[in-house]
């Protein structure tokens, strides 16, 4: 599931510009190399090197390769204590895993990487685009998010006809925030939104225009709404500080690695190229 979700985003990133097409050949390549990529964790006993190595020194020259082979790639992903002190590690090998574990890294392993690659090939104002598509696709399939409001972040609604502002809240709410308050009551949380800022302006005037709204406490009730129906009531009302909410929202849901762009590694794509 989160293979084809992930391949359909990148297909639809020509909507956004006609460079980014992406072939099956190059998904499929990442794919893989995500999942060789991934994590796995051993869950047997404990393995002692120099007794290991002790235990294959009178088998034939084959069960020696293997048991060296075993503990170099151990050892690669320091999977494996340098002595009795440190005590011995873990090597990664094909039996044994935690299933649950795997999946978990699997499923990890495959959007990140999946994401990388599609990221080192955008213009910076698109970065952000492709990285908010990736996370709401992923977390309304998790039913973690629900579609509507996603729809909101995605389209901010405006109500065609909202009703006429009152004398004290036009001086400090224009008539956009106001057409933005009306239409996103079809939430069942913000269903008694605009009734809440004509009844409550102090707090809510103070909140509409500050300079960073975002990091303020919302008024009344507000405050104990999600992270992501905070995200809807700044589209709505304050879409101008909605970028720098929406990329520490992001960091804090998937990882900071989504946000804070790694430094370009000559040496680490070149290590993923293919002859072909």
């Amino acid at each position: 599931n989160r293979g084809a979700l992930l391949f359909f985003a990148l297909g639809e990133m020509f909507k956004v510009h006609s460079f980014y097409h992406y072939s099956l050949s190059a998904f499929t390549a990442v794919f893989l190399r995500a999942i060789d990529w991934a994590g796995k964790k051993y869950v047997g006993a404990p393995v002692h090197v120099p007794k290991q190595i002790a235990l294959c020194s009178g088998k034939n020259a084959f069960q020696r390769f293997r048991t060296v082979q075993l503990l170099l790639r151990a050892g690669a992903k320091g999977l494996i204590g340098g002595d009795d002190e440190k005590g011995p590690g873990k090597p990664s090998t094909q039996k044994e895993l935690d299933l649950q574990a795997r999946l978990v890294d699997l499923i990890a392993s495959i959007t990140y990487q999946v994401f990388n690659f599609c990221r080192r090939g955008l213009f910076d104002k698109h970065k952000l685009l492709f990285t908010t598509s990736v996370v709401f696709k992923v977390l309304v399939r998790m039913k973690e998010l629900d579609p509507e409001e996603v729809g909101f972040i995605t389209f901010g609604k405006r109500s065609p006809n909202p009703p006429p502002l009152i004398h004290d809240m036009a001086a400090w709410c224009s008539d956009l925030a106001w057409a933005g308050a009306h239409a996103v009551q079809e939430i069942k949380v913000f269903e008694k939104l605009c009734a809440d800022m004509e009844s409550d302006q102090s707090k809510w005037q103070a909140w509409l225009t500050d300079e960073r709204p975002e990091e303020k406490a919302l008024p009344g009730d507000y405050e104990k709404i999600t992270a992501f129906q905070k995200l809807i009531l700044l589209r709505q009302l304050r879409p101008d500080r909605l970028t720098g909410a929406m990329r520490t929202w992001v960091g804090d849901v998937m990882g900071k690695r989504y946000v804070n762009e790694e430094a370009f590694d000559i040496f680490g794509i070149y290590r993923e190229s293919a002859p072909e």
